[in-house]
């Protein structure tokens, strides 16, 4: 399970870290997120098929936009309260019918998208 090189973008700009995974098949997030850690301010990895967030995200402290859209999530795990600069949670298009109460520490967050096709 790999990530092809042409769809992954990691780019510093003025200490920012972007990566995106989108469009990768990818069933799990475990190794992109014990890879780069603190130092992704934006992670983007739609349209997989991604089934849960692991808990090591909370390792992803200057995460400040998540865009999950187009997986196959049914859960946040609790451990997302540590993300506490996230201003973007973007989760159109997954399985989740609730939200953790956790979410409520995300004081940070401007924008909480849950569309429904």
């Amino acid at each position: 399970m790999g990530i092809e090189a042409s769809k992954r973008e990691k780019e510093s700009k003025r200490g920012e870290s972007r990566l995106n995974v989108s469009h990768n098949r990818l069933a799990s997030l475990d190794t992109v997120v014990r890879k780069f850690n603190e130092e992704v301010r934006e992670l983007r990895l739609m349209m997989n098929d991604v089934t849960y967030l692991p808990k090591e995200i909370e390792y992803l402290k200057g995460l400040e936009v998540l865009d999950a859209s187009g997986n196959k999530l049914e859960f946040l795990p609790t451990e997302i309260k540590y993300l506490v600069n996230l201003n973007q949670l973007i989760l159109a298009i997954n399985r989740l019918t609730s939200l953790c109460p956790e979410i409520q520490y995300l004081t940070s967050l401007t924008l909480l998208d849950l569309q429904v096709i």
